[in-house]
């Protein structure tokens, strides 16, 4: 795959990771952060057709994330001076979950498959262990958001682990993708 699509792929998945928002305005919108993944799927789509369906999912991301730019809040219930609040478009949200996880899967089955031809063990097996971490990100999370629909008290209990959780796998997703741009390049423009 050309080497800047994985970097592409990089910077998308930053941008789509930030959440910086003022009155409830994303800064740093998701459809940007999709739309550089996509470019980047479809630049190693052209070198390994593996990557295809990751591009398709980036492109259907870039549709499913606008309406995470202005949130849409519904009061839930109110205790005391706690509002909690559930998202409008949560139907469009799970949705774009498990979309997001097979965009993820799919790029880290192609990096998989690319370090294992290569004789790049070490980097196909963090290939795989960040894949199963994602996966397991993205179990927790909606799995969180069904409990908090029932028992909206229990936001703070679960919360700050599950954050703490979902910002070591970004970490680590970040690092295998910038690990296969490095270890995969070769002379033919690959990475």
């Amino acid at each position: 795959m050309p080497v800047k699509g994985l970097m592409l792929v990089f910077w998308g998945i930053v941008l789509a990771a930030l959440d910086l928002r003022i009155n409830q305005v994303d800064l740093l919108p998701d459809p940007l952060g999709y739309v550089l993944a996509f470019a980047g799927c479809l630049a190693m789509s052209r070198a390994n057709g593996a990557a295809g369906p990751a591009a398709l999912a980036a492109f259907l991301l870039i549709f499913l994330s606008i309406p995470d730019v202005i949130e849409h809040k519904e009061i839930l219930s109110t205790n005391g001076s706690v509002t909690y609040y559930q998202d409008r478009y949560w139907v469009i949200s799970i949705f774009k979950n498990l979309v997001d996880l097979f965009f993820v899967w799919r790029l880290l089955s192609v990096i998989h498959e690319l370090a294992s031809e290569r004789s790049h063990a070490d980097l196909a097996t963090a290939a795989l262990h960040s894949r199963r971490l994602y996966l397991w990100m993205t179990v927790a999370g909606m799995s969180w958001t069904a409990i908090f629909w029932v028992y909206p008290q229990s936001l703070w209990v679960a919360a700050i682990p599950l954050f703490i959780f979902w910002v070591f796998v970004i970490l680590k997703l970040l690092k295998v993708i910038s690990r296969a741009h490095r270890e995969l390049a070769d002379e033919r423009g690959f990475a």
